[in-house]
């Protein structure tokens, strides 16, 4: 048991861990950030929501960690990998081209990697909808960005 709630622990903490020292490594990206033409949405509103996406992915992992084939956990690593890289491509490199490339790259691991989940417990699979829906919304707000400026 004990075991299992580090496993757990572990899969949660990882990505949300990463996520923060990557942000904190990053320059400041406020000026750049408010120079863009986009469609207003507050600031505090991404970390509440990657916060849960991670907890939700970290579970999903949890969730088949044990019963995971080789393909589905490399996807998992790759599209995570994936996700954290997209912050420093569009904040630090400030490239909004090669950040929606990424984001649409992004989209598609996430779509197979939630299949994959889906096929080995059907619970994890569903934790990755939300996951999905919000890379989608991310890549029409960066396109939209990207449109505008």
């Amino acid at each position: 048991m004990k075991k299992k709630i580090i496993v757990l622990a572990l899969n949660i903490l990882i990505p949300i861990i990463l996520a923060f020292i990557i942000n904190t490594l990053l320059p400041d990206y406020k000026d750049f950030y408010a120079s863009l033409n986009k469609i207003e949405i507050p600031m505090w509103v991404y970390p509440i929501v990657w916060t849960l996406i991670y907890i939700m992915i970290g579970f999903s992992n949890f969730l088949v960690y044990d019963k995971t084939s080789k393909f589905a956990e490399q996807i998992y690593l790759v599209q995570l990998f994936f996700n954290l890289m997209w912050t420093p491509i569009f904040f630090g490199l400030r490239n909004l081209t090669l950040s929606l490339v990424w984001g649409i790259v992004l989209f598609i691991l996430v779509f197979i990697n939630g299949i994959k989940y889906y096929k080995i417990k059907k619970e994890a699979g569903y934790l990755f909808i939300p996951y999905f829906l919000w890379t989608g919304f991310a890549i029409f707000l960066t396109s939209y960005i990207l449109w505008l400026n």
